[in-house]
Parts: structure tokens; C-alpha cells; sequence
């Protein structure tokens, strides 16, 4: 199996990962507050990747791969912090189509610094990702008062934070690799 054939692999299992992992925080940031469900998420994931990084992969860890680690970790905090702060306010179904174009962000921002290649087929797909956000977050029949519509700009505080994060991600794994680059 070739490395784009893997990368597609890793991209499909991300995505059910992810869609899966957005439920059951939606379930989680209705039982608790949003500072313990962060914490319950992040002390989890630390858990794991410390895991990976001591028993999988064979890792050297260089001071500024280091920063644009940090950084990425700080973004991708305050980006799950808006979106769980959204939860509390605004339904899961409206959320998350917004919060997770944070993609279309991330795209963006590796067109305009990192010179990566867009074609028509990818600008046409990130159109109608965008227009199927919209038309997923519409709810009609529901009136939103002032802490719903609060909701709806910590979801979009989230989206650019996320996005962001995974463009920073980018730099970090120039100088790691992948994380799962002792396993793939």
C-alpha cells in the first residue's frame, strides 16, 4: 500500500473518529462544566500521545519543534474550549457543521503560507462543504435569544481556532513526523 493510499486510510478512520468523538462530547458538556469536560478530554489525549510518543515512535524533540507544538496545543484548547462553551448554549446539530469547517479554515491557510496545490475539483468541494454548513446549521423554527446567538459566535471563535490549530500542527510535524510514523 502506497503512502497516499495509507494517508486516505488515516483520513476515513479520522473522520469517524472525529464525528464519533463530537457526539459523546455533546453528551459529556451537558453533564458537567466546560473547564472538567476539557479537563477529562485533554488529561485523556495527553495520556495516549504520551503513549505513542514512549512506546511507538522514535522521538528527538528540537526546541522549535517543541514551540509550534505548544502552539498548536494552545489554538487547539482554545478552539475546543469556544466549542464547548457553545455547546452549553446552542444544539450539537447546530455547532459542530459550523465548528467543524474549521477544515476549509485549515485549507485556506495552507493555500496562502505553505504553497500547498488547490485544484477546480478541491475549490468546488470546499464550496459545497461551506453551503452544506449553512444549510445544516439553519433551524427555522427555532428563535434564538441572546445566549443562543452568543453560542453561535463562540462556534465560529471555535472554528478559526481549530482550523488554525491544525495549520500550526503542520509545522510541528516538519520537525517530528507524523505521530504515527513508527506504526504506518
Amino acid at each position: 500500500m502506497d503512502i497516499y493510499s495509507v494517508g486516505l486510510w488515516a483520513a476515513v478512520a479520522a473522520l469517524l473518529c472525529y464525528g464519533f468523538g463530537d457526539f459523546l462530547a455533546a453528551v459529556g458538556v451537558r453533564k458537567v462544566s466546560v473547564t472538567q469536560a476539557m479537563f477529562i478530554q485533554k488529561s485523556f489525549s495527553l495520556c495516549l500521545m504520551l503513549l505513542l510518543v514512549l512506546f511507538v515512535s522514535n522521538y528527538s524533540f528540537s526546541a522549535t519543534g517543541l514551540m509550534w507544538g505548544f502552539a498548536g496545543g494552545f489554538v487547539s484548547y482554545m478552539g475546543t474550549f469556544f466549542c464547548y462553551t457553545a455547546l452549553k448554549r446552542v444544539p450539537s446539530s447546530i455547532v459542530f457543521p459550523i465548528v467543524n469547517t474549521c477544515f476549509l479554515w485549515s485549507m485556506i491557510l495552507g493555500i496562502l503560507f505553505l504553497g500547498e496545490d488547490v485544484t477546480l475539483l478541491g475549490v468546488l468541494g470546499s464550496l459545497l462543504i461551506f453551503v452544506g454548513t449553512g444549510l445544516a446549521s439553519l433551524h427555522g423554527s427555532i428563535r434564538m435569544d441572546r445566549e443562543q446567538s452568543l453560542g453561535i459566535v463562540y462556534a465560529l471563535i471555535a472554528l478559526f481556532c481549530l482550523g488554525d490549530s491544525f495549520y500550526v500542527w503542520t509545522f510541528f510535524r516538519r520537525f517530528f513526523g507524523p505521530v504515527f510514523g513508527g506504526i504506518l
